[in-house]
């Protein structure tokens, strides 16, 4: 249990880092654009890793016989926490979006006709809020499917 939490906060440090390590590369300009891919290509790993060990932490997690109000806690704090941090990177989105003067299809923005993803609006998907969202999303699924694969073994049982 203790060398699962520790690896799991381990890799979810790991992870972090990695994302805010991209948005770092999107800022580097090199003699063939932006650097971001590259960023991409060697975080991508370990965000996957992150979210696995997430999952199969959180599975058993639940697994620990705790009372049915300490479970529905745990799943509605993940929830909460889910749609706190979708909120805040919501609102961030709308502020860079702000100060660039609107989206890609806007005409009068400083990013009309560029990707969706170029080293303006990297920002956006590659911050602490979305590395955060996507953790915790899984965190919540692989607890809520544990209970429900515990349920079934136990009707299966019956």
């Amino acid at each position: 249990m203790k060398l699962m939490r520790i690896s799991w906060l381990i890799s979810c440090g790991i992870a972090i880092f990695g994302v805010m390590l991209v948005q770092y590369f999107f800022q580097i300009k090199s003699e063939t654009g932006s650097l971001g891919i590259v960023g991409i290509a060697l975080v991508i790993p370990f965000v996957l890793l992150c979210l696995f060990i997430t999952f199969k932490y959180f599975s058993y997690l639940a697994t620990i016989k705790t009372d049915t109000i300490m479970r529905v806690i745990h799943i509605s704090f993940g929830i909460l926490l889910v749609g706190v941090l979708f909120y805040f990177a919501t609102d961030y989105k709308d502020t860079v979006f702000a100060g660039l003067g609107g989206t890609i299809h806007d005409k009068d923005s400083a990013i009309y006709g560029m990707s969706w993803l170029n080293e303006k609006t990297s920002v956006i998907y590659f911050n602490f809020y979305t590395i955060l969202i996507t953790i915790s999303t899984t965190a919540v699924i692989g607890y809520v499917s544990s209970l429900i694969r515990g349920k079934k073994e136990k009707e299966l049982e019956n």
